[in-house]
């Protein structure tokens, strides 16, 4: 069985890998974004099942990443920030009075806003020196993207020369594709929709390309200038014979800009080019310096967004899920609908709530968006499409996983089943979580496998995981199943090997609600041993002295140490382990070239959490801390890094980013 999945991986991995090729290389795919999806998530659910294909996977490019890793890396001048996001008349008026206390105006006191187009397209920015167009790149992580230059240059109307530039220039603006040629190259390609076609046809391997699908752009932006104004900004880039978009309007009157933006939204389908909002900037730029910015947004500009994109489908159905802390959730099933470029079949109805203020019943025909353009929620009913046979949803007063009664919490929303170790969804949740990678790291037994010995009696509570070697001695499992010989004796080996387990692993892999990797940690380094931990756990009073553990943590060990059942399973499980006190494991770590180093991660990686670089660094032998100072010998960043990345720079400390940080671990 185990040969037949390897078969099947591999099969998965060589058509992601054409199918990749065809998209990012030659910009030529055969294939739906949909169809794509259901290949990435069928390799993704065959890894699941079988987590021991794992070490077979040698298509890691597959999994999460859109970056052509054919192009280099460039670092930016100044970080190139997002814009933070308004959706509403009162979020504009919070930025424009919140700027005002910032600057210790008066509220009357007049702020001149210069509005602009949002463009849906691709950020990107050019380097001049001396007036000659030098180096094109990406966004990428807002720090470092990707080196675009020679496709840059293909693009009609861009300078490679300008004429009486500072000796140095950076430009910045978007790059876009207008609807009409969209729909011309979108007759032999397939792309969702033209931000995605301006993307794809920048990062092309092959120039000619590029140069074919007669991309545009416009600029908006010049880092480190003397200009007074942004108007006088986007005249200046307008001489030196830039794409400029004039669609523009100053004012220091909120109704007007207001006005400015339902003009430009009720307008929108009559220009040639996607917009997605309308952009508030501060006009003077003396006062943009002075706002300076935050660490994810500029403090002197905001994005006001448009109505986010919406599709009337209708509910097929409504199912029930039940966390691994008992949360119950309801879950639309929907008729499969295109949003934006990707196929939506189901919406998070969050809670009972949620569903009796809409009256959101089977068989409706309902509004879905994906809110911010990303997570779908249904925001409308049409009653008058409505079957006079419809009825009001009716919420289950008892869990469909094990029967027990669901309670609701004061000042909660949502239900939660109190089966707690008796329900088998909460019980294959808990033991997925047990099994996974940052609690006891198991190889080999997955969700699937979790099932199957469940349905068999042989693991129906954690403890019987570190049991199981026993009981399959008295049956036949072999060739059965999708299970081999080798199979089960690397599977019974990962769990011999897991019983040697670090105090923060095994706090953590408890699922005990609101206790993270962070949190347990936090408990292990204080409490030191588990005999200490879990005597203070027994005692375990309102308060507890920890740096980092607030109060709903303390809360939630103290209902957990309060459960009879949890404390007998606990009792067993605690039996079969070798849990290594928190000051052992130090001893553990290997020598490496980053032995003895001081590092600092900052920002979100794509490859791997914070919590998981950090420990791979100190199983390496580097002392990772959480803020930087004169001895810290390394910052590696992520997307949104904040303001680390500037005192990086200013410490002149070593700053490396995700890819890189692989490289160096390898």
């Amino acid at each position: 069985m185990l040969k037949q999945k390897k078969l099947e991986l591999e099969k998965l991995n060589k058509q992601l890998a054409y199918h990749d090729k065809l998209y990012h290389g030659y910009d030529n795919p055969e294939i739906t974004d949909a169809q794509y999806d259901m290949l990435y998530k069928s390799k993704k659910e065959l890894l699941e099942q079988f987590p021991e294909l794992e070490k077979y996977d040698n298509y890691k490019n597959a999994i999460g990443s859109l970056v052509n890793t054919k192009f280099y890396k460039v670092e930016h001048l100044a970080p190139m920030l997002s814009l933070e996001n308004a959706f509403s008349k009162t979020d504009i008026e919070k930025f424009i009075s919140r700027t005002k206390r910032f600057l210790h105006m008066n509220n009357d006191e007049l702020l001149t806003i210069i509005c602009e187009l949002k463009i849906d397209g691709l950020s990107f920015s050019m380097l001049y020196k001396d007036g000659v167009l030098t180096q094109a790149s990406t966004r990428g992580n807002g720090y470092f993207g990707e080196d675009i230059t020679q496709n840059i240059k293909t693009i009609k109307d861009i300078p490679h020369i300008i004429k009486n530039a500072p000796h140095l220039l950076e430009v910045r603006g978007e790059i876009y594709m207008d609807r009409h040629n969209f729909k011309q190259i979108n007759k032999t390609c397939n792309f969702a929709n033209p931000r995605n076609a301006a993307a794809g046809s920048v990062r092309q391997l092959n120039h000619e390309i590029t140069k074919s699908r007669n991309l545009k752009y416009f600029v908006y932006s010049i880092v480190n200038h003397n200009i007074n104004t942004q108007e006088e900004l986007l005249h200046q880039l307008d001489n030196w014979g830039f794409c400029v978009n004039k669609n523009s309007y100053t004012t220091s009157n909120i109704e007007e800009a207001l006005n400015f933006y339902e003009k430009i939204y009720n307008n929108r389908h009559n220009i040639s080019y996607d917009i997605d909002g309308v952009i508030y900037k501060i006009n003077n730029i003396s006062l943009q310096k002075k706002l300076g910015i935050t660490n994810k947004y500029p403090r002197w500009a905001i994005a006001h967004k448009f109505p986010s994109t919406e599709a009337k489908t209708q509910l097929k159905n409504i199912s029930i899920q039940v966390g691994r802390t008992g949360v119950i959730t309801p879950i639309a099933e929907l008729e499969p609908i295109n949003i934006g470029g990707v196929i939506i079949s189901r919406a998070n109805l969050h809670n009972q709530d949620e569903i009796i203020r809409k009256d959101i019943r089977i068989g409706d025909y309902v509004t879905v968006k994906r809110a911010g353009d990303v997570i779908p929620q249904i925001v409308d009913v049409d009653k008058s499409l409505r079957s006079k046979k419809s009825h009001k949803f009716i919420f289950p007063s008892h869990c469909p996983s094990c029967g027990c009664k669901l309670h609701k919490d004061q000042q909660a929303v949502a239900l939660r089943c109190t089966g707690e170790l008796t329900c088998k969804n909460q019980i294959l949740e808990k033991m997925k979580h047990f099994v996974s990678r940052d609690a006891l790291n198991i190889i080999g037994i997955g969700k699937k496998q979790l099932e199957f010995f469940y349905e068999q009696s042989l693991i129906t509570s954690i403890d019987d995981i570190f049991s199981l070697e026993e009981k399959l001695n008295n049956m036949e499992l072999e060739n059965t199943h999708g299970w081999g010989k080798k199979s089960i004796a690397n599977l019974l080996q990962a769990i011999r090997h897991s019983k040697n387990v670090s105090l923060e692993n095994f706090i953590f892999a408890l699922g005990i609600r609101f206790i993270g990797k962070n949190t347990a940690k936090a408990l292990a380094q204080h409490y030191i041993s588990y005999e200490n931990w879990y005597a203070s756990m027994l005692l375990l009073k309102d308060n507890i002295n920890i740096s980092g553990i607030g109060k709903k943590s303390i809360e939630s060990l103290r209902v957990f140490f309060s459960e009879q059942q949890n404390i007998n399973i606990l009792s067993k499980i605690v039996q079969k382990l070798n849990i290594i006190n928190a000051k052992n494991k130090e001893h553990s770590t290997n020598t490496s070239n980053i032995t003895g180093k001081i590092i600092v991660f900052t920002g979100t990686f794509s490859n791997m959490s914070r919590t998981e670089a950090k420990f791979q660094a100190e199983q390496l032998g580097a002392k990772v801390q959480s803020s930087l100072s004169t001895k810290t010998n390394l910052l590696v960043v992520g997307s949104n890094p904040g303001s680390k990345y500037q005192k990086a720079k200013k410490l002149h400390i070593q700053i490396i980013d995700e890819d890189a940080w692989l490289t160096m671990i390898r």
